[in-house]
């Protein structure tokens, strides 16, 4: 009986590090994602800060590009300004269009 219970608290054991790690590794596979997106945003020569931008319709302009996500500064007529935070790694999803 003892060993019985040693095994099913050893393959208890195992099956927790193995949980943790799968659940460690999405965190960092997530992380690195934007990281690596955030870091091509930033190295994009055609965006920089304080660039006017149309993004999804409504015009904006870039506050800040960060690591993790951009921040985007929108003009409306009624509610006055309202501050956009994109992730970085949806930023290729959304449609921008820079104003000259």
């Amino acid at each position: 009986m003892e060993i019985t219970e040693l095994y099913l608290r050893e393959y208890i054991q195992h099956l927790i590090w193995i949980g943790l790690s799968l659940m460690t590794w999405m965190l960092v596979k997530e992380f690195l994602s934007r990281f690596a997106a955030g870091l091509s945003f930033y190295w994009d020569k055609n965006f920089n800060t304080g660039d006017h931008v149309i993004i999804d319709g409504e015009e904006a302009i870039i506050v800040s590009i960060g690591m993790r996500e951009t921040v985007f500064e929108i003009k409306t007529g009624t509610e006055g300004i309202k501050w956009r935070y994109v992730p970085n790694d949806r930023i290729k999803s959304l449609k921008i269009e820079k104003i000259i």
